[in-house]
Formats: C-alpha cells, structure tokens, sequence
C-alpha cells in the first residue's frame, strides 16, 4: 500500500505548515457537521518533478489551515454565490436552518464573515444558488424552500416551499439496521439539489423514494413581493393526487415539478446528481446500492419526450470492487472533471465516491472514462481508490476549477494527461486531503487534519469548496 505519512500533516503541525503554504497557493472553504467553525485552507500543488516508470508523480504538494471561522453552526454543504462574493450553508442546528456569510478578501484570503440565517422545515442536506444569484433553493428530507437573495447577499423572505413526504411517510424507503441514524428524515429522504448548465432546470435526488424529481426553474416570476404563506404539512397536490414534489405556495412558483423519474434499480437510493456541461447527460450515485449512472436527459420539446419521462438511463457502473458488498457502504458523491477538450465543456472523466458504514470498512473513490458527448466508455471504472479512512459521514469529493491548472500553465489544449486534483473530506478523524488523478492512477498529493474540539472529539470535514 502506498506511503502516505510524506504528505500528511496533524493538527499540531498546522501552525508551521501554514507559514510555509504561499499566498500563490490555491484556496479551498471546509465545513463541518457539528463544529460552529468554517476553515480557510491553502493548497500548494507539487513542483513538476521526476514520475515512477508509469508515468505517475511522486512529489508531494503542501494542505495547510490558514485560518478558522466562527460559524453560524455546523455546515454540511457549502454553495458559493455565481460571483463567489458570498457563501450559503446547510446549518445542522436546533431548530434547523440555512446561512449566508460575506466573504471577505481584505486580508487577501476569502474570510467568511456571518451575515443571517433562515429557518427551514426539517434539517436541510443540500443548498443552491440559483443562475441569476437571487434566489437560494435548500431541500433536505420531506421538506424545500426557495428563498429571494437580498442585494447585501443576505437570504430574504420564502418565496416558495415543496413537500416530498406526508407526515406519516417520513420513514419511506428506510434502510434498516444500518449505522448513522436518519438525520431528522434526510437519510431516507430527499437529499440533494442541482442545477442544469442553463440554468433552467433542478434536479432532486431522493433516496427514500428512490427517484429524481426534475423541476423547471423560472426566476422571473419573483417580482419581490414579500410572500408570507406557511410552509406546507404535506397535503399539497400536484394534481396526480400523490400529494409529493409539489410546491404548496401557489402565489409564487419558480420551481414547477415536471417529472419523477424512478430510479434503474429498486435498491438504488438517488442521493445526489451532476449534470455533464453539455447539459444532454445527468449523473446519479446510488446510495444504497453504491453505483453511479448516466441518464440522458431529454429536451422537453423532443417527440419521444412525453409527459413525464425526461430521464433515459444508459449505462452505469460500480464505484466499489468485484469483492466488496453494497450492503457494507453508502455512496456519497459524483462529480465530472474540469479539464478536458473544448475548455473543459468536453470532461474526460467522471469522479464518484462511496462511504464505509463502520469505521473498519474503508470508502473508493471511482474515476470512470467520458466520451466527447458524456456517456461511460465502459461499465468498469477505470481505477478505484481505496480511502485511508472510511469518510464517516463525508468521503465527499470536489475537482478543483480549470483556473488551477490555467495559473499552473498545464492547459496546453495537447491530447497530453494532466493530473487532476480532487479535494476529499473524511468526518470519521477529519482529514482534509487533495488526490491527484493523471488518468492512469489516484495518489494523495497532500492532506491534513482540521482537529480536536475543545472536548477531544473530531472535527468532522464534511465538504469543500474550491474559492
């Protein structure tokens, strides 16, 4: 197995490792599960340097702490607004809610700095910033809400809420006798939001309901007048009768569900989505059954289309190995590269990751080759990776943004393979760690830990963002 004591560092190094981490490094935004803090780490990746015969790097790069925050509380998920002025968070918190910081680049680092809350109906998974930046869409479990964006970038009033569960239907689709509780419904419910390259489109992944319910998005039907009804119990109608997916506001309407599309297996569990640039493929991980798919996604307009089958599967593929069982883990996340032809609207490969649901099974990270139009070249990853922890709760993954390799003078627009770097937190010990990918193999590039609290406990990394 390979060394990886070379590029990490522990919480006592941090202090002189962030000395020596240049300004000219790359900035990434951390958050955690419980711990009120936000982390502003740097990243310096490695100077080029002799490879092994297969062509793979051997020279490590530096992942240091610059500076911790004062939270609003624990953040899960972390979106940046389009502009990345500003920051929007989950906020696991008592009663639950979403938060907004301003971030402040006086000292030369993206420092977040606390601007409001809103509160949210059950314990939000997963928050968006919309195309134009002036609405923020959070769901999580049975529950979303639409909230207008203030022009300061602070979350302003509920302009429309959606229902995905009745209240006797909150356990629907449970796993049982599986580590990790239900997260007040998200475990079981619906947990993620993603928009389509134009803009036009939302994509929610439901795990209990093993499906994914795409939504029409149309800002233009918020003209600011303040909205003051209830967030909805659950009846609400979407004129099947089924009382799911619906928005239970009818004064304003951004979002008006246009399919639930069920997933290939009955075991799936959909928990999160990534549409390809194109916009002509979306990519779903399976929770449950840790596999990762590619749908097509059909234009609306299109004669085959119907009315309400937008999604057509095409393939998909495992992210764990021939020997490892599906009921031992829970996937995580999907993500397409940044770098490929046409300036990346081309990705060339595909990146997911899979979680252990006890701390002695260790989590993957799959990378799987793309085709110049999205689809999977084969059912078989072309390298899976095995984590140096199980990732707890996070094994989340986040390829950093083609302006990394631009500033390194990487993109020669050559049919030469760069490597990639993928950012990967783990809440099991807190590691924070960069993969590097150069299309033959994973390898940690560098990696570190955010800590203890004050009470000895971890600091659980639960995802990242690249500023």
């Amino acid at each position: 197995m390979e060394d990886r004591t070379s590029a990490a560092t522990t919480p006592g190094d941090g202090a002189h490792l962030a000395d020596s981490v240049s300004r000219d490094g790359f900035t990434l935004l951390v958050g955690t599960f419980r711990s009120p803090e936000l982390y502003v780490m740097r990243f310096n990746p490695p100077q080029p340097s002799s490879s092994h015969a297969d062509g793979i790097s051997t020279t490590k790069g530096l992942l240091a702490v610059a500076h911790k925050a004062s939270a609003l509380a624990g953040h899960s998920w972390l979106s940046l607004s389009p502009d990345h002025s500003h920051l929007y968070t989950t906020n696991w918190a008592d009663p639950p809610s979403v938060g907004a910081y301003a971030l402040d680049r006086a000292s030369g680092l993206p420092i977040p700095t606390p601007l409001n809350t809103a509160s949210v109906a059950s314990l939000s998974g997963y928050v968006v910033v919309s195309p134009s930046g002036r609405h923020l869409i959070s769901v999580g479990g049975p529950t979303g809400e639409v909230f207008r964006l203030e022009d300061d970038g602070r979350i302003g009033p509920l302009v429309q809420t959606l229902v995905f569960r009745k209240p006797a239907e909150l356990a629907d689709g449970a796993r049982e006798g599986v580590a990790h509780g239900s997260f007040g419904g998200l475990r079981w419910g619906a947990h993620s939001v993603d928009l389509s390259p134009d803009g036009k489109s939302v994509y929610v992944a439901d795990i209990g309901h093993n499906c994914i319910w795409t939504y029409s998005l149309n800002e233009a039907v918020d003209t600011g007048a303040t909205n003051t009804t209830a967030i909805g119990n659950g009846e609400g109608s979407n004129g099947n009768g089924n009382g799911y997916g619906e928005n239970t506001n009818k004064n304003i309407q951004l979002l008006t569900l246009t399919s639930k599309h069920i997933s290939v297996r009955p075991t799936d569990g959909p928990r999160h989505c990534w549409p390809h640039p194109n916009g002509a493929v979306l990519y779903v991980v399976q929770e449950h059954s840790s596999m990762v798919d590619a749908f097509r996604v059909i234009d609306p307009q299109e004669e085959d289309a119907g009315t309400t089958t937008l999604l057509s599967h095409m393939s998909g593929a495992s992210i764990i190995p021939p020997s490892a069982m599906p009921k031992d883990f829970w996937a995580d996340e999907v993500r397409t590269s940044t770098i490929g032809a046409d300036e990346g609207r081309r990705p060339r490969w595909l990146y997911a990751s899979t979680r252990g649901l006890q701390p002695e099974t260790k989590g993957y990270v799959a990378a799987y080759a793309l085709d110049g139009n999205g689809a999977l070249e084969s059912s078989k990853a072309a390298a899976i990776y095995e984590t140096r922890m199980s990732g707890g709760l996070a094994n989340a993954i986040e390829p950093a943004p083609r302006e990394v390799y631009q500033r390194l003078g990487l993109l020669d627009n050559s049919d030469n393979e760069i490597e990639e770097y993928i950012a990967l937190t783990d809440s099991e010990q807190g590691w924070v760690t960069i993969l590097g990918w150069n299309g033959k193999a994973f390898r940690e590039v560098a990696a570190t830990r955010l800590g203890a609290r004050d009470d000895d406990s971890v600091v659980q990394a639960a995802t990242a963002v690249w500023v």
